[in-house]
């Protein structure tokens, strides 16, 4: 009884391809599909299958845009404070890890790091 050899890197390769080929058309006639059923409407169910159509409700945001900012604080007058909350947010600058490597002691370099990063998950990106 031999054991079966685990699969080479062009093993995988040529697999994953493959895979990913066919994810891509699956994913194109999931989205003509969505686009007819949105186009129905309501739940449908077909063998035990059901579809159901969400319409979200639209969300309420900031506009991007001075003039709309204007626009929305001239149709709200008084009431303004009473529909909005002012944010600060703070983002990192560019080359934020250079920047503080020139400015911070490295124990509070580290420490910064430690605190403001967020670990990514490796993928594989195909091509």
């Amino acid at each position: 009884m031999s054991k079966a050899l685990a699969p080479t890197i062009p093993d995988l390769i040529t697999e994953g391809s493959a895979i990913r080929d066919r994810m891509e058309a699956d994913k194109k006639r999931l989205a003509e599909i969505n686009a007819l059923l949105i186009k129905a409407g309501g739940t449908h169910e077909h063998e035990g299958h059901k579809a159901l159509v969400i319409t979200p409700a639209a969300s309420i945001s900031w506009p991007k845009e001075k003039e709309d900012q204007d626009k929305v604080r001239d149709l709200c007058g008084d009431a303004f404070p009473k529909l909005f909350e002012r944010e600060t947010v703070y983002s990192p600058v560019k080359a934020i890890k250079e920047v503080a490597a020139a400015l911070l002691p490295k124990g509070a370099f580290n420490k910064l790091l430690a605190l403001c990063s967020v670990e990514k998950t490796p993928y594989v990106k195909w091509s």
